[in-house]
């Protein structure tokens, strides 16, 4: 995967990248899929943080042998002197591909050994549990996974539940998806019980052109209660989103 100089001077992201590609790359020969995408977001009215923010974004998902794996990095506001750095790894362990056993039934496809690492300045956070693969008549996918969470910043443990979705529908000729994620956590040390909810609506531009699934546009919006897991903080920012598909 290129990835320019501009994005190899940021030490995490490098790092992570690092990670992620090392990982992964004695599985690619096993892939059932892969795909890879790069985000440009923007939107204003950002609490705890620069009031003003666009993000660079790069996620890449796919499948191997015994799971599949997911990864992203966050850029907020990359090229400014107080530009940060996010990212996330989350290798998947499906039980039906490790055992050679189905584990499908009427609502579940899949049940997965669900674990993520989370990798920030000042900021890591280790997170394990059991991931929920679900049958859906519209959804491309809806999957649930069920965490214990451990921020090594805060004392104890605490839980997650995380959905994540893609919902692709048509409007005359147009394609468009509501793709997103939400994270909901506990209480942890002093931090207090926080929701993330990021919904996406998307036109399909690349199919107006002859190139479908290659270009979205549209939507984003950004919802955090109690925001870092302090209380009373809530974010609420619609930001206009650009994704491409490689």
């Amino acid at each position: 995967m290129p990835v320019s100089p501009f994005f190899l001077r940021n030490g995490l992201f490098s790092a992570i990248l690092f990670i992620a590609s090392h990982a992964c790359s004695p599985l690619l020969h096993a892939a059932d899929w892969s795909v890879t995408k790069l985000s440009l977001l923007y939107g204003d009215g950002y609490k705890l943080a620069d009031e003003s923010q666009y993000t660079i974004t790069l996620d890449h998902a796919q499948s191997w042998a015994y799971g599949d794996i997911f990864f992203f990095v966050d850029m907020f506001n990359p090229g400014k002197g107080d530009s940060t750095e996010y990212g996330e790894f989350h290798p998947r362990f499906s039980l039906s591909k490790m055992t050679g056993k189905d584990f499908s039934n009427a609502w579940l496809k899949d049940v997965s050994i669900a674990t993520q690492v989370e990798m920030g300045e000042k900021h890591r956070a280790y997170l394990y549990g059991i991931g929920l693969d679900l049958k859906t008549k519209d959804f491309s996918y809806f999957n649930i996974n069920v965490y214990v969470r451990d921020n090594k910043r805060l004392s104890g443990k605490t839980w997650q539940i995380t959905p994540y979705w893609e919902l692709p529908f048509t409007i005359g000729n147009s394609k468009w998806s509501l793709e997103g994620f939400a994270d909901i956590s506990g209480t942890e040390g002093g931090s207090e019980k926080n929701a993330i909810i990021h919904p996406q609506l998307l036109l399909d531009i690349g199919h107006l052109v002859g190139h479908p699934g290659q270009l979205k546009a549209g939507i984003e919006y950004a919802y955090w209660h109690n925001k870092f897991g302090v209380k009373g903080v809530t974010e609420s920012v619609p930001q206009i989103m650009l994704k491409w598909t490689f």
